[in-house]
């Protein structure tokens, strides 16, 4: 099984250059996303005496590492679902392994350094990246302008430029993603995995 580990600034791409990665290898290829790691409020505080879903902390790393060994070493693994709407996970779905498995999220080439065998980092215009975020917000996730703005203010951009950033220095590969999809696309098309 190989892994590949993405990380980027929340908007920047992450998903898409994941989801064209599973398309191209579709048959025997696995997404698991960061986000259905996430630690609960209640979780947070009484873990980390705070709540921040940007921090490294508000990830279950331990479960999500244990996951890729049981997928290694078991061939399955039950990996938790995060509902946005909720803010809670809900459930688990049993996963098998795959050739390929593709893990995308925030913080994925730091957790995943030593595990992965290659590193993207998506790199994209803040600017642009805030305004993907506003609209996935809004219309995926129910969220008001004024509450997503709020947080990207107090939390998603401090976490950014304190945790996120340096990622782009130890990752294999940095892909820009200011133009468009089929960019994105036709390097994809052209990269050769597995």
């Amino acid at each position: 099984m190989k892994i590949i580990s993405i990380a980027g600034a929340s908007g920047s791409g992450k998903t898409t250059v994941a989801n064209l990665l599973y398309n191209k290898y579709k048959s025997n290829s696995l997404i698991v996303s960061l986000d259905d790691y996430y630690l609960n409020k209640e979780q947070q505080i009484k873990i980390n005496g705070f709540c921040n879903f940007d921090h490294p902390s508000a990830i279950d790393c331990e479960l999500l590492i244990q996951n890729i060994r049981e997928l290694r070493e078991k061939g399955s693994a039950l990996m938790p679902r995060y509902s946005f709407k909720d803010r809670d996970r809900s459930g688990f779905v049993k996963v098998k392994n795959s050739d390929l498995l593709i893990i995308e999220g925030l913080h994925s080439n730091t957790f995943l350094k030593g595990v992965f065998d290659l590193s993207i980092f998506v790199k994209s215009d803040l600017d642009l990246s805030l305004l993907r975020r506003i609209n996935r917000d809004i219309v995926d996730r129910g969220r008001s302008i004024e509450s997503i703005t709020e947080q990207y203010i107090k939390y998603v951009r401090p976490a950014y430029i304190k945790y996120i950033k340096d990622q782009e220095l130890i990752s294999d590969i940095v892909i820009e993603n200011s133009n468009s999809e089929n960019n994105l696309r036709l390097f994809i098309n052209e990269m050769n995995i597995i």
